[in-house]
């Protein structure tokens, strides 16, 4: 008995690796906030500016008195932080008034058990651009609560003032009527930008998917946008269930090094450049299924662990099904599948 006391106590709030000052701790499982962001990106001129709303609720067992940001304090980087209508000041603040992320802030009145509390941020970034500068992709773009490094789904509702003529992929649907991209949970909230791109949107099932491309790398993601509506379909009847509203592809390196997620709702596809007319079409469909069933495993399903054993393996058995249904290659379980296991042993 007390070895399941001490296992109930430990579960109930977590202590923090950092030495943060008195008072800051992290629910084990930490809550779901919200974020309603006004955000103006000028990728030439190397700008980032906005204002968030976060609403920070407490669903555990003991109040929250100081909060962490995944933020700083430089020469690049600025931020307001109010609560209550009170001005809050970094606690872990450097004499030279700078200070790394996290930044830990003491809130006006804690939050109690049930309750919550909203704070209003202003930020700014700067980084170094120039005219020539053609795309802009980033997923820490954003002032963000910080749970010790923990993974969490949040909700947000992101405004975004971009220069025209840039194709855009973004972790939210655009709702026409407020002219905001929302999700209700999101790993993370990434943006990528390109002027030297242009985009495809179908629809399937009430999911929109969109591809961005260069005019040489066409081809090669129009199939991966046809592979990844399929996918989508095949999914959903499968799992019962898609994780979003949306799902953009965008443009990686040079090579064909495969693909990675991006952010929540946005994958890579790497070498589209490459294709080559008349050749088999497996690699793209192959990796497409791939990368969308990290939608599943690792963006829905959130994986702490390093290395994410968890999320990549079951990647492989999301695209291993659905590659072997469509009869694209039928000895995909063995092959790749035993590769995994042997590189995990």
């Amino acid at each position: 008995h007390f070895i399941l006391f001490c296992l109930l106590i430990s579960a109930s709030c977590a202590p923090s690796a950092v030495d943060s000052g008195e008072g800051y701790w992290v629910p084990s499982d930490p809550p779901k906030c919200q974020y309603e962001i006004d955000v103006r990106v000028a990728p030439e001129v190397g700008l980032i500016e906005g204002k968030e709303m976060v609403t920070i609720p407490n669903d555990s067992n003991r109040s929250i008195s100081v909060v962490a940001i995944d933020w700083r304090k430089s020469a690049d980087y600025s931020i307001d932080v109010d609560a209550l209508g009170e001005s809050l000041h970094v606690l872990n603040m450097k004499s030279n008034n700078t200070a790394e992320s996290p930044l830990f802030y003491r809130l006006p009145e804690p939050i109690d058990p049930g309750g919550q509390i909203e704070l209003n941020i202003k930020f700014k970034r700067t980084f170094e651009a120039d005219e020539d500068t053609t795309s802009f992709g980033n997923t820490v773009w954003y002032p963000r609560i910080w749970w010790d490094g923990l993974p969490v789904h949040d909700s947000f509702s992101v405004k975004l003032d971009k220069p025209e003529g840039w194709e855009l992929a973004i972790s939210g649907r655009l709702n026409e009527i407020n002219n905001r991209y929302e999700i209700d949970g999101a790993r993370t909230f990434g943006i990528h930008m390109a002027k030297d791109q242009k985009s495809e949107t179908r629809e399937v099932d009430g999911i929109q998917v969109t591809a961005l491309f260069t005019e040489k790398g066409k081809q090669a993601a129009l199939v991966c946008l046809d592979t990844a509506v399929d996918a989508i379909k095949y999914y959903k009847d499968w799992l019962g269930f898609y994780p979003h509203e949306f799902l953009y592809i965008i443009p990686g390196g040079s090579g064909r090094w495969g693909g990675y997620p991006f952010a929540t709702g946005i994958v890579v596809i790497h070498g589209e450049e490459t294709f080559k007319e008349g050749e088999s079409l497996m690699h793209w469909q192959r990796i497409t299924a791939h990368e969308i069933g990290h939608e599943y495993w690792g963006e829905w399903v959130l994986d702490p662990e390093r290395p994410a054993w968890v999320w990549i393996g079951m990647g492989i058995f999301a695209d291993t099904e659905y590659i072997l249904d469509r009869d694209v290659d039928p000895r995909r379980r063995q092959n790749w599948m035993s590769n995994y296991i042997n590189g995990v042993a």
